[in-house]
């Protein structure tokens, strides 16, 4: 079996996976946060139709942010989904730079995989500034193009076709509507500055660096 996830901030429930199914072979990440102590790996993508390094495994059990081609196994146990592999392992969507909560820090991607030749379409997406304490004004840079295969294997834009700047200030919900291409495509959203939640509030125990709540939404037209 093969772990496949993405944001993994938290080892401790991958470790635990570990520790009871034997099972698993891969500790793999689509963002490189994949846990050790043992060997991990971020698989690399090897068409811009969303096939990734074959695992060698017959399973994969993916988080949420990785939407895998084929039938899932039973209903998700917690944040976990098994799906049992046809022989290769390729992805429909994926997010990335993306927490358990909704939040992002300063870099979020959604990349569309599963796109039928010719399929033109919008993407939408929604930001929300859900911290309401101390002031925070951020710029928004959205960005988004055909799929291609960077030098280190990982899926990136390859040129920008649409884009959209902003600004979100803290309590404020914001949405952004851009044309997709008629081929894969991905989405980038960059934030900047971010916070600290407990660095603004010494009561608050969070110490992320957030952006924003952000949510992809795709509306294919023939």
């Amino acid at each position: 079996m093969t772990f496949l996830g993405q944001s993994v901030k938290d080892p401790n429930p991958v470790w635990l996976l570990e520790f009871w199914n034997r099972s698993l072979k891969n500790v793999w990440a689509l963002d490189g946060t994949a846990p050790g102590p043992g060997a991990t790996a971020t698989p690399d993508l090897k068409s811009p139709d969303g096939t990734l390094t074959n695992p060698g495994t017959g399973f994969v059990l993916v988080t949420p942010g990785v939407d895998i081609a084929g039938q899932p196994l039973g209903e998700p146990t917690g944040e976990y989904t098994l799906f049992k592999l046809d022989g290769r392992l390729q992805l429909r969507t994926a997010r990335t730079g993306i927490y358990p909560d909704g939040w992002m820090g300063p870099f979020a991607s959604y990349t569309q995989y599963d796109v039928p030749p010719g399929t033109h379409g919008r993407v939408r997406v929604d930001l929300r500034q859900s911290w309401c304490g101390k002031p925070v004004r951020s710029t928004v840079l959205i960005r988004v193009g055909p799929v291609t295969i960077s030098s280190n294997g990982q899926p990136a834009i390859g040129t920008v076709t649409s884009r959209a700047e902003g600004v979100i200030h803290s309590c404020q919900e914001k949405s952004f509507v851009l044309p997709t291409p008629p081929s894969p495509w991905r989405v980038e959203v960059g934030i900047d500055p971010t916070f600290s939640p407990a660095e603004l509030d010494p009561s608050l125990g969070d110490p992320r660096q957030l952006g924003a709540v952000v949510t992809f939404t795709y509306v294919p037209h023939p």
